[in-house]
């Protein structure tokens, strides 16, 4: 199993969720935080056609403003209720040592889908 991914990522303040997520002082939306943590754990611990099918208990503490840089840290802590195939990881975000974020999210393998019978 990999051990901690660290990943940094900046949101410019170009970026479209902006504007509408405050006007008059934007901040980046919690749901596009999410979006890269799950794109960090897919990048590295995505073999075999893995998906991440949950994510769970997560605490925002600090807003993140656009130019920040962020520092996504993601551990896997081992099997998922048991089934090797689903593996539980932890992050937390930071900006400048300060956590921003925390939470857990599953990832799994996904069987494909049955070929249908012609």
């Amino acid at each position: 199993m990999a051990g901690v991914i660290v990943e940094r990522i900046r949101f410019p303040s170009s970026h479209p969720a902006l504007p509408g997520h405050f006007p008059q002082e934007p901040i980046v939306p919690g749901s596009l935080l999410l979006e890269e943590v799950v794109a960090v754990v897919r990048r590295h611990g995505a073999a075999g056609g893995a998906t991440v099918v949950s994510v769970g208990r997560v605490r925002f503490f600090v807003s993140v403003e656009p130019e920040q840089v962020v520092e996504i840290r993601c551990t896997p802590e081992g099997q998922e209720g048991g089934d090797a195939r689903a593996v539980r990881w932890h992050f937390e975000c930071c900006v400048a040592g300060v956590k921003v974020a925390a939470g857990d999210c599953t990832l799994s393998v996904v069987s494909p889908p049955a070929a249908e019978e012609v």
